[in-house]
């Protein structure tokens, strides 16, 4: 715990460490000082001014352990921004030590106020310290790929704290994972089993982007060695892996073949393939987006024109696909230009998948802004 003695005349306010931290029973900074700088606005009379005319515009905090300043800079943010409304609420998070950046997700949600809430295969005591310190409990299970056991992990939570009111483990493998759990325990904020059915199948999932209206590439599921011999389909794309085989010699593209994958027959790649990622909330709108290329060889810059196209399409074609019921999640977009027409080659639906938003400065805060907006609006419908 802090304690911070204020002075009305000089800007510069010590702190103390009592030894006992927000994050834990003993205290993280060792037991060192840190300084709160108070800056005043600009007046010319600056010995005059009165102790209600103070602003405080900025904190520095200065530790000696370099994670101790990036969890206490994050806890003052929380503490600015959360809602008294968001601190009744419980979200659960699955394997929250896989990916190895689910921790940042834990981290905001608590920020925020909520009661955030773990299952995993994982010891506690071999999770990382930022795991440990964002969760507020953690049930450890022997087989996480059961669903039965998360089921009762989950039902000793909702016993515990109360209904759950998000839960999401941030890996697409696991939408349907994710989905049903959320449909047996009434979670109305995410995917439900029903709405996820049409992003778990490539077939499925391009029926439904036609039904949006977005321009999407012609391709055919490669089921056999004699499709590899087509004129105009010459291209393989692994839905799984992300990956394009283009070439002319059909013996390459026999060798990438493998029938046990998702792999669909495209036509030929004519220029780059393009990446566009998205933030969307809840209600439809890319709060954040990000646009590169597919391949990481591709170093050069993008030209103007060029993103400004890509991104007209992009965000039109985000557009139509979220009008319908759609929830605060991650949106990956594979576009390529064929024959002068922007087009849509495939999408992912996952945070796992968008590594070019991972870059944002903070993008997990904004996610956790936006998924707590989601909750609440749910919550007020409901009450």
């Amino acid at each position: 715990m802090w304690t911070a003695l204020l002075s009305s005349k000089a800007p510069a306010v010590g702190l103390l460490c009592t030894g006992i931290c927000t994050y834990g029973s003993h205290c993280v900074c060792g037991g060192h000082a840190a300084s709160i700088t108070v800056c005043p606005p600009q007046h010319p009379h600056k010995d005059q001014l009165k102790e209600d005319q103070r602003l405080l515009t900025f904190f520095s905090f200065c530790f000696r352990k370099k994670k101790t300043h990036a969890f206490q800079n994050r806890f003052l943010y929380g503490i600015i921004n959360k809602r008294e409304s968001w601190e009744c609420m419980n979200f659960l998070i699955l394997s929250p030590q896989f990916p190895a950046t689910n921790w940042n997700f834990c981290d905001r949600l608590k920020l925020n106020g909520i009661n955030t809430l773990g299952i995993g295969y994982e010891p506690y005591e071999e999770l990382r310290i930022e795991v440990r310190h964002a969760l507020q409990d953690y049930i450890q299970i022997q087989q996480y790929q059961s669903y039965d056991a998360v089921l009762r992990a989950a039902a000793f939570f909702t016993y515990r704290y109360g209904r759950i009111n998000g839960m999401e483990s941030f890996q697409e493998s696991r939408l349907f994972f994710d989905a049903r759990l959320r449909t047996d325990f009434h979670v109305e904020s995410g995917c439900m089993l029903s709405e996820v059915q049409r992003f778990l199948d490539s077939g499925t999932r391009r029926a439904w982007i036609k039904s949006c209206n977005v321009a999407i590439t012609p391709a055919r599921r490669a089921l056999a060695l004699q499709q590899l011999h087509g004129k105009w389909l010459c291209s393989l794309y692994d839905v799984q892996m992300e990956q394009l085989f283009a070439s002319d010699d059909v013996e390459e593209l026999v060798k990438a073949w493998k029938p046990e994958r998702q792999q669909l027959l495209v036509p030929k790649l004519e220029g780059s393939l393009y990446i566009w990622e998205a933030l969307v909330d809840h209600r439809g709108v890319p709060q954040s987006t990000a646009e590169g290329y597919l391949h990481a060889r591709q170093q050069r810059q993008m030209k103007k024109e060029e993103r400004e196209e890509l991104s007209a399409f992009a965000e039109e074609a985000c557009r139509k696909l979220c009008k319908q019921a759609w929830s605060c999640g991650f949106l990956h977009m594979l576009i390529w230009k064929r024959q002068g027409h922007w087009e849509l080659l495939d999408i992912h639906i996952g945070a796992d998948r968008c590594v070019l938003l991972k870059e944002q400065p903070d993008i997990y805060q904004l996610w956790a802004d936006c998924m707590c907006e989601e909750m609440e609006g749910v919550r007020g419908l409901n009450t």
